[in-house]
């Protein structure tokens, strides 16, 4: 059986193009973007969301989100932010395409939170990233969540 569980975010913005999910790993508590997730105070929940939201409905603003496609090695991670109490947050993941009969379709799947106190990325949480994007249990969960 395999540690790992997608979860689609409820009452974001319903959409046939995109959606946001939320990887937990059982036996790994550094997987803990559901855990930051769910723990946000409310102001914070509404900010993130809305910018899920606008992600979902194809908006663009790095301020709020983005990815790496310029790079070859990172071009699937991406990243939420938000600043709370002059502190920059980041929620981590992955982009992917798990609907065979509907290629389209786009899912964030996010895995790491992680509190940012320098200017450039770091790269050591985007490695983890393409490590558990391509992870044999992570794949499959995917083709489970995505199988109907």
């Amino acid at each position: 059986m395999s540690p790992y569980s997608i979860s689609i975010i409820s009452g974001l913005r319903q959409s046939t193009r995109r959606a946001v999910g939320l990887l937990t790993d059982s036996t790994d508590a550094s997987i803990d973007a559901a855990t930051q997730f769910t723990a946000l105070e409310p102001k914070h929940d509404r900010t993130v969301r809305s910018r899920m939201d606008y992600w979902i409905d194809f908006g663009h603003k790095d301020e709020w989100f983005h990815g790496w496609p310029q790079s070859l090695a990172y071009k699937e991670c991406f990243v939420f932010k938000w600043d709370e109490k002059k502190v920059h947050r980041r929620l981590y993941g992955f982009l992917c395409h798990p609907l065979r009969r509907s290629p389209a379709f786009q899912l964030c799947v996010l895995c790491y939170h992680d509190i940012k106190s320098r200017a450039d990325t770091d790269f050591a949480i985007l490695d983890r990233i393409n490590g558990l994007r391509t992870a044999a249990g992570v794949v499959n969960e995917l083709r489970r969540l995505f199988s109907n």
